[in-house]
């Protein structure tokens, strides 16, 4: 599945792990994902949260109201994803179609997580005073944007 993710959601998910860490978490949520997604400035789901106002230093204030640390202890190799975090990867693939791309990037990453309800990245998002709904309408904006320069160029 992973073949089919951009260089930038690659690096997202790269970066999952090290805000898992961070956190002193054993696992991979939701709220990994999303701090991933503003950390990776190159990303499409990065530039849409910041047109909306979104800073990395927002989210995990936001974040820390929601979602303790874990303990400051050796974590074991490797990390688990939450049922919530698998099922943001399937419905990722499903946006790529839906948006009729042949790749997995960032936005799409990004549109996964709002369609999850019971992941703490929404409830982050909410807290930011964003719904899903200026989310989804950035990120098409930004593409339809991108399609025209494409064409305007070609």
């Amino acid at each position: 599945m992973f073949e089919r993710f951009t260089e930038h959601a690659k690096r997202v998910l790269e970066l999952e792990g090290i805000e898992a860490q961070r956190m002193h978490h054993d696992y991979l949520g939701t709220e990994h994902l999303l701090l991933a997604l503003i950390h990776e400035p190159e990303g499409h789901g990065h530039r849409a949260l910041a047109e909306l106002g979104v800073s990395l230093k927002q989210a995990r204030t936001s974040l820390a109201s929601l979602v303790q640390e874990g303990p400051h202890k050796e974590l074991p190799k490797g990390f688990h994803l939450t049922p919530q975090a698998k099922q943001v990867m399937a419905m990722a693939l499903e946006e790529a179609r839906v948006l009729k791309s042949g790749r997995i990037g960032t936005e799409h990453l990004l549109l996964a997580l709002l369609r999850e309800p019971d992941g703490v990245a929404v409830h982050v998002l909410e807290k930011l005073g964003l719904t899903a709904a200026q989310i989804r309408t950035e990120i098409e904006l930004m593409l339809e944007e991108e399609r025209k320069n494409k064409v305007a160029e070609e």
